[in-house]
C-alpha cells in the first residue's frame, strides 16, 4: 500500500528530489488485470521483450490541490454520456474555498461515488440512453 497523497508520509514525499514529481496511475476494470504505477517521467515499457514506451499512449491531468483536504482532486470540466454532457450544478466539480466539493481521485474506493444531485441528472441521462 502507497499513500499518493500529499502528506508528509506519501510516497510522492518520500522519493528523492531527482525524481520528477509526476505519476501515472492505471486503474483495472477487474481484479484479475493489475494496476500499474508509473512514476517519473519515463520512458516506461512493461516487458522488456517489447520495446515500447507506454507514455506515447497515456493521458496526463494535473492534479488540484485542496488545502482543506490531503488527497488530490482533478480538475473535471464535465460529464457526458455517449458524448452528450450532462448540466450538473455549477460549482460542484470543483472544491470551494472552504474545500467542499470537488472531483477527488481516490484508488481505495473501488467504484465511482457521485453527490446525489449530480447522480440524479446522471440516472436520468442513462436511462434516457438505454432506451434509444
Amino acid at each position: 500500500m502507497a499513500s499518493l497523497s500529499q502528506s508528509q508520509l506519501s510516497l510522492t514525499t518520500q522519493f528523492s528530489s531527482e525524481v520528477k514529481k509526476q505519476f501515472s496511475l492505471s486503474l483495472p476494470s477487474t481484479h484479475a488485470n493489475p494496476s500499474v504505477l508509473f512514476y517519473g517521467v519515463g520512458p516506461f515499457y512493461l516487458m522488456p521483450l517489447i520495446p515500447f514506451d507506454v507514455t506515447t499512449i497515456l493521458s496526463c491531468i494535473s492534479l488540484i490541490k485542496n488545502l482543506k483536504a490531503l488527497g488530490y482532486y482533478i480538475d473535471l470540466i464535465g460529464i457526458s454520456i455517449d458524448g452528450k454532457r450532462i448540466r450538473v450544478p455549477k460549482g460542484t466539480l470543483k472544491p470551494d474555498r472552504r474545500g467542499h466539493g470537488g472531483v477527488k481521485l481516490d484508488t481505495v474506493v473501488l467504484y465511482t461515488t457521485l453527490r446525489g444531485n449530480i447522480y440524479e441528472k446522471f440516472l436520468v441521462e442513462f436511462l434516457r440512453m438505454l432506451q434509444r
